[in-house]
């Protein structure tokens, strides 16, 4: 049986896709652990940077905590978790949206 090339830019941005929707999905279950899965709401986005070109995707976390919390929460999931794991490139951004 030949083995699977992922030669071709198709292949190659499939499992880049699919990648980055892994990670989304981790970070999405681990954010429950510092916001209120009850009465907090995500959003994927797309963005883009027309200075360079470049688009990325945003995870929002839409939340009914004051700024200060939601701020706080944010913090401390980056430093507990985000950090370590989100891409390189940073080509997905975790943001508070407080409602």
């Amino acid at each position: 049986m030949a083995e699977k090339s992922f030669s071709a830019v198709a292949d190659i941005q499939g499992l880049a896709a699919t990648l980055k929707l892994n990670i989304i999905g981790e970070a999405r279950r681990k954010l429950d652990e510092y916001f209120d899965p009850k009465t907090t709401q995500y959003v994927l986005s797309e963005t883009y940077d027309p200075e360079s070109g470049s688009r990325g995707l945003m995870l929002e976390v839409h939340t009914n905590l004051s700024c200060k919390e939601a701020m706080a929460a944010l913090e401390k999931f980056d430093d507990e978790y985000w950090l370590d794991v989100m891409p390189a490139d940073t080509s997905i951004v975790v943001d508070v949206f407080p409602t």
